[in-house]
């Protein structure tokens, strides 16, 4: 580690439910420097007390490693880790979301100015927007599909078949959409339109 490391701390379980363990990380290579052979706060505070070069310590927020960091290194800074930070987000987005769903499910409106639950005119499919007012295409040709399945499941069409259909339909689009092979014999690049 340098002399002014960066620690990455986490547990890992050694047989699970029964044995864990403490790996340390050193950030800045992100490769593994040592391994404690359990989460004990003063197993982890006197392994930091021989290493004073730690300056800042990357954590989950459990609560072992945080009073150990206090007591081995009080000279380093904790930090919240990115996948645990990332993942407590996710929670709280979730938690807030179960809280307002109904409010979510409010149609959302078109270019023309209609709801997405109002028909569309003659010969206009409706338009998804998404919650900034862009096309959603992808969205739309789902709806379109789910549309067409049922169809055909209500004229008595079996699954087996209309899987065939569906499917074979999905690798047309695919193939038509693969790049072509350039038949420009050249090494050299194109000077064409882009």
């Amino acid at each position: 580690m340098g002399t002014d490391a960066h620690l990455g701390v986490d547990e890992f379980a050694v047989r699970r439910g029964r044995t864990y363990a403490t790996v340390l990380i050193d950030m800045t290579t992100r490769r593994p420097i040592d391994v404690l052979a359990d989460r004990a706060a003063a197993t982890f505070a006197s392994w930091l007390r021989d290493h004073s070069e730690v300056r800042i310590i990357c954590r989950d927020r459990a609560g072992a490693f945080r009073d150990g960091a206090q007591a081995g290194a009080p000279q380093a800074r904790q930090v919240a880790d990115t996948w645990h930070l990332l993942n407590n987000l996710a929670q709280a987005v979730e938690r807030v979301i179960g809280r307002h769903r109904a409010d979510l499910r409010q149609p959302l409106t078109t270019h023309d100015g209609r709801s997405n639950d109002d028909p569309a005119p003659e010969g206009h499919g409706r338009t998804e927007l998404d919650i900034h007012g862009r096309p959603r295409p992808l969205v739309a040709r789902t709806r379109e599909r789910h549309q067409q399945i049922h169809e055909r499941i209500a004229r008595g069409d079996s699954l087996r078949a209309i899987a065939a259909i569906f499917s074979s339909a999905a690798a047309q689009s695919t193939a038509s959409h693969a790049p072509r092979k350039s038949t420009n014999s050249s090494s050299e690049p194109s000077t064409g339109p882009l």
